[in-house]
């Protein structure tokens, strides 16, 4: 797996400077963090940021199941969620195997969805091994804004600055996993 370092952190910045630009919301059906990605994996650089789709629900029985069986409908897998709640709202976030489909699939279902890049992690499976990397970066003073788990060890965490994250991690003793790998879990 190649990590942004040196020429394409540099290659990656003017891109995501570009697709910034402008930022069309959507084109020809596609979001703008996956045009980013194309961007970014167009010229040579493997990306490790995962898509996950937040999904926004009311607060009363059988919402999230009907967010699962609409993916479950059109084949969609599920490889990790988290749901979080207030008195009246949810969030059911879900990172997928096919986030196209889902995104697809759950706005033909009505609900209001967004997509944003997360990191996922393969994590040191030993005790402390999610402490340290939490440490790696919040003592950097990036913010984590949640963390969740997937499947066996890998976790996704969100955090306020994806880059500085990126390049602190990538001397740790985690692996940094692609959307790909998640499909092929």
């Amino acid at each position: 797996m190649r990590l942004f370092g040196g020429r394409h952190l540099r290659i990656r910045a003017i891109l995501l400077y570009l697709c910034d630009i402008i930022r069309p919301p959507c084109v020809y059906g596609t979001s703008y963090a996956r045009l980013q990605t194309m961007a970014v994996c167009w010229m040579g650089v493997s990306t490790v940021n995962v898509r996950q789709l937040s999904v926004f629900i009311e607060n009363k029985s059988g919402r999230v199941s009907e967010v699962t069986e609409v993916l479950g409908r059109v084949g969609v897998n599920i490889r990790g969620f988290s749901v979080s709640d207030t008195a009246d709202y949810g969030i059911v976030r879900l990172v997928v195997n096919d986030p196209d489909a889902a995104l697809t699939a759950l706005h033909e279902a009505g609900f209001t969805v967004k997509e944003s890049e997360v990191l996922c992690l393969n994590l040191p499976d030993r005790p402390g091994g999610l402490a340290g990397v939490l440490k790696t970066v919040s003592a950097a003073g990036v913010n984590i804004e949640y963390v969740y788990s997937l499947v066996s060890t890998y976790v996704v965490i969100n955090v306020a600055d994806m880059d500085r994250a990126i390049a602190l991690l990538q001397n740790s003793p985690v692996e940094l996993v692609t959307q790909e790998e998640i499909a092929g879990l």
